[in-house]
């Protein structure tokens, strides 16, 4: 079995050699039995050269450096969230709010150690995106706002749908925020979920969860 040569155009009159054939045409999809009989077969795999392996019944692709599975669109993107963590807060400041567990991610759209409040968009991956938020938080008495925004690469993002105040009371206490809204981001936009009220200076219990998934 000849390696797959990748992708060429012929034009009209040219003369097919069987090294041709065999390297162009006659590839598709090749079938084996396991990851480690591709290999064997394709020691030199060229780039946007696709495969199956029955042994699991998956379908790969070469994207260059190496071997991986085509991502569902339906997963194309990722879901943060909090759980009962520490969060210091500045009464009267917005602030960020930090993200160290995923519940998916489906192509490094998120860091759990660098940057860990945002979602940012990888290359490739612009469109439009269904962005989700939501946080509990537990305030003290005297509170006369809270709220929950949506930044864009560091600024408010200007829509009032990721926007969900609500008003005194008077002994404080718990407070439920959540949002949605479509946003259209390019490869590198960069998105955070913030918290700002007037609650007095101090360190709260955190629950959030912050997602964006990609509309097909």
């Amino acid at each position: 079995m000849a390696d797959g040569l990748g992708f060429k155009t012929f034009t009209t009159g040219e003369v097919l050699t069987a090294g041709d054939t065999n390297g162009y045409l006659m590839q598709g999809i090749l079938v084996f039995a396991t990851e480690a009989a591709r290999n064997a077969a394709i020691t030199v795999p060229a780039e946007g050269q696709f495969a199956f392996t029955k042994d699991t019944n998956s379908t790969w692709y070469y994207d260059g450096a190496a071997w991986a599975a085509p991502a569902a669109a339906s997963t194309i993107g990722c879901s943060l969230f909090q759980q009962g963590v520490s969060f210091a807060y500045t009464s009267n400041a917005q602030a960020a709010l930090p993200f160290v567990n995923q519940a998916f991610d489906s192509q490094a759209f998120h860091s759990t150690s660098t940057n860990t409040s945002r979602i940012t968009i990888p290359s490739g991956r612009g469109g439009n995106y269904r962005i989700t938020g939501s946080t509990q938080m537990v305030t003290a008495s005297g509170t006369n706002y809270v709220a929950l925004r949506l930044l864009k690469n560091g600024s408010l993002f200007t829509s009032d749908g990721m926007e969900n105040s609500t008003m005194t009371r008077s002994d404080g206490g718990f407070f439920n925020l959540n949002g949605s809204v479509v946003v259209a981001l390019v490869a590198g936009d960069y998105l955070e979920l913030a918290y700002a009220s007037d609650a007095s200076t101090a360190t709260y219990t955190l629950y959030a969860q912050f997602g964006a998934v990609l509309i097909p």
